[in-house]
């Protein structure tokens, strides 16, 4: 018994939509060529998959069992395709990442990448959000994962990552607040003013840096203190609370931008890279959410 990709298509889909025309439309067939296809994996199985009334469709025991395995085979067969298709793909791709977001991880998931897609050349910008948006509405690069602006044109799809307070892990209170913020336009320092503001602390910037890497270096030694996004606590830190006398912040909204004026030969690449960095971005806020946990 050998089993047909198309006619497993055909199976798959009308056990979804539970009806032969939809299942027609979703796989841009005719109605006649669907029902063939169903009857002629009926006949190569041996077993009646479908139950077909003038109103309903429902699955017959044998077709419950078919079911799983075919979902798999047909998740297998797209999987194959789409790699071999992508690996096709040619040209250069521009992409813009914050700094606290370049870690290892992420690089190492990046030569995963350019391994999967060998015509693809990735060039990589490394900054703060602020100038990778400039980059982009100038279209010198072409996709950017940054903090979004939120006086800016609203984005497709936005996730929060959140923020912390931090500071030395052997922080002692102190009046003023020492404050460690980065350099203009920070998106930090309004939320730092207006929230210490609120709970009737003081402060007083004794730093200001262009780098996270700066920042946090500045923190770790007892500088002072400065809000950081999840993703740039690591165990040198410690996470200030409203036990400590620091209220919860905000998240912060993270976006991909992609530029509209740009002279890139990579169109299909730079899609197939926003896809992959949008499902890092969610498996890693994830991960994140569960590590700073209380």
């Amino acid at each position: 018994m050998r089993l047909d990709i198309e006619k497993l298509e055909a199976f798959v889909t009308v056990a979804q939509v539970r009806s032969f025309t939809k299942a027609a439309e979703k796989l841009h067939r005719t109605q006649p060529s669907v029902s063939m296809q169903i009857r002629r994996l009926e006949d190569n199985i041996g077993h009646v998959l479908l139950d077909r009334t003038s109103q309903t469709v429902s699955l017959t025991p044998a077709g419950m069992r078919l079911l799983p395995g075919a979902q798999r085979l047909l998740e297998i067969h797209d999987h194959t395709r789409t790699v071999f298709q992508l690996s096709l793909l040619k040209g250069k791709v521009r992409a813009g990442i914050p700094e606290w977001y370049a870690t290892e991880k992420l690089q190492t998931l990046l030569i995963d990448f350019a391994k999967t897609h060998p015509g693809i050349k990735i060039e990589m910008t490394v900054g703060d959000s602020a100038m990778l948006r400039r980059r982009i509405s100038e279209g010198s690069i072409d996709i950017a994962l940054a903090i979004r602006d939120p006086d800016g044109p609203p984005t497709p799809r936005i996730w929060q990552e959140a923020l912390y307070w931090v500071s030395s892990l052997g922080h002692v209170r102190t009046d003023p607040v020492p404050l460690i913020l980065f350099d203009e336009p920070c998106p930090y320092r309004h939320i730092a003013d207006t929230y210490l503001t609120a709970c009737g602390r003081r402060w007083t910037e004794v730093m200001t840096s262009n780098s996270v890497a700066a920042v946090r270096v500045a923190v770790q030694s007892g500088l002072g203190v400065s809000i950081l996004p999840a993703g740039a606590v690591n165990q040198h830190l410690s996470i200030l609370r409203e036990k400590d006398g620091f209220p919860d912040i905000p998240p912060t909204d993270l976006a991909i931008y992609l530029a509209e004026n740009t002279e890139s030969d990579a169109t299909d690449a730079v899609e197939v890279l926003r896809q992959f960095l949008s499902d890092h971005v969610a498996q890693r806020l994830m991960m994140l959410q569960r590590r700073t946990a209380i």
